[in-house]
């Protein structure tokens, strides 16, 4: 449903399918904003306070995970579309972002 609703909401904006790259951003512009809403105000607390988020669920439906050297991993899932409403998963992947 999460995924559904991001899709919709960038299809409303700019009439196409979000593609990885704007998946990602808005995975880690949601992630900014609540460091910044919580109180971080200087890049070192916002790069602090993000890492001290162990996993995170975007509004694209992804989960953004760090790694301790303070990379942010994305996992996302291939699918297929098999026709009638039926898709496949044919891979998965973590992508550092």
């Amino acid at each position: 449903p999460k995924v559904q609703e991001f899709v919709e909401k960038c299809m409303a904006i700019s009439g196409t399918r979000p593609n990885f790259f704007e998946r990602n951003s808005a995975d880690l512009l949601s992630m900014v904003a609540h460091v910044l809403e919580n109180g971080a105000e200087t890049r070192q607390e916002v790069l602090q306070d993000m890492r001290e988020i162990k996993e995170w669920e975007g509004p694209a439906g992804t989960t953004v995970t760090w790694s301790d050297r303070g990379v942010a991993y994305v996992e996302y899932k291939v699918l297929k579309y098999l026709g009638n409403g039926e898709w496949e998963m044919i891979g998965e992947s973590i992508n550092e972002t």
